[in-house]
């Protein structure tokens, strides 16, 4: 009986978004503080302009389990395709979220209950260093009760003010509802902080006059140490009325080139922690994260693959 309650109460939580879901297990390793930083496929979910930030198309999986509560299932696929259009960069992504539970009653009946999450995104470079993104979503619920279904949208901005700060800002759900039924927005700034990028030696073959020279230039790479943090707010959560602020915060490093450590804090799970491995084109990520007073402890695995240019 004690676990009816649980899983119900859970359910509520997540499909009513009173918390905020950390997609993709890199972002969700970092606490979540991923509005400024947004540079991979997951951009689709957190700011969309972050998807210009991206050097070649990528495909990516995610997949959300709770030990303790295993009727509830979340699972995320994107693909994010940059590409050079009127002579701007532009992003385009598609990706598809869904959450999932089964429920049972105090008789021993059970239902499934499903929200899915269809979005279109499309970014733009407006300025050298100030990118646009939009996100077109379609809402379907559907439960032993009925079904519902409607649209929203989510406008992002981002901006990299310096070759070591970027900083974004985001509304989601801005003009959103299920049928008469209207999603409340919500609201969240990021900033990120690049430091100590890798010396790359960039060779170059220049002909002049009928000869041929090797030119080699230093260049920098991938930072090796990233610090994000993100604050938000949101209304009527938790039983408060009114605004209430969410925080994130976190860090990766990647000093190795082909492993990545991360930790991070936010209001919804006070511990988070994550690995990534890299493999040519292919990104593998893991991340815990606890301490929530409901939902108990998380786990995510996502899969990127990236591929043309």
């Amino acid at each position: 009986m004690r676990k009816v309650f649980i899983v119900i109460f859970s359910v509520g939580l997540v499909f009513g978004v009173p918390i905020e879901l950390s997609i993709g297990a890199r972002a969700s390793g970092m606490g979540g503080a991923f509005v400024g930083l947004a540079d991979d496929a997951y951009s689709n979910y957190y700011n969309p302009a972050g998807l210009i930030n991206l050097v070649s198309s990528q495909v990516a999986f995610m997949h959300w389990v709770y030990p303790e509560i295993r009727e509830i299932m979340i699972d995320y696929a994107t693909l994010a395709y940059p590409v050079p259009l009127m002579g701007r960069r532009m992003g385009f992504g598609f990706s598809w979220l869904r959450q999932g539970a089964k429920l049972e009653d105090f008789f021993g009946n059970s239902s499934v209950m499903s929200e899915n999450y269809i979005t279109l995104t499309i970014s733009l470079r407006l300025m050298k260093r100030l990118s646009f993104g939009l996100n077109l979503s379609r809402f379907l619920l559907n439960s032993v009760v009925g079904s519902k279904s409607g649209w929203g949208f989510d406008l992002g901005i981002q901006s990299r003010v310096t070759p070591m700060v970027k900083v974004g800002a985001v509304v989601k759900n801005f003009a959103a509802g299920y049928a008469d039924e209207k999603v409340l927005p919500t609201y969240r700034v990021g900033m990120a902080f690049l430091l100590f990028p890798e010396e790359k030696v960039k060779e170059e073959i220049i002909r002049k006059e009928g000869k041929t020279y090797l030119k080699r230039m230093r260049v920098k790479g991938k930072e090796r140490v990233v610090l994000a943090f993100d604050l938000g707010t949101k209304r009527n959560i938790n039983g408060k009325d009114g605004i209430s602020f969410t925080y994130f915060a976190g860090a990766e490093i990647h000093w190795i080139p082909q492993f990545a450590v991360r930790f991070g804090t936010s209001y919804n799970f006070p511990f988070s922690a994550g690995i990534g491995i890299y493999f040519r084109n292919i990104e593998i990520d893991y991340s815990f994260s606890g301490n929530n007073k409901w939902l108990k402890d998380a786990h995510k695995i996502s899969v990127s693959l990236s591929f043309g240019t």
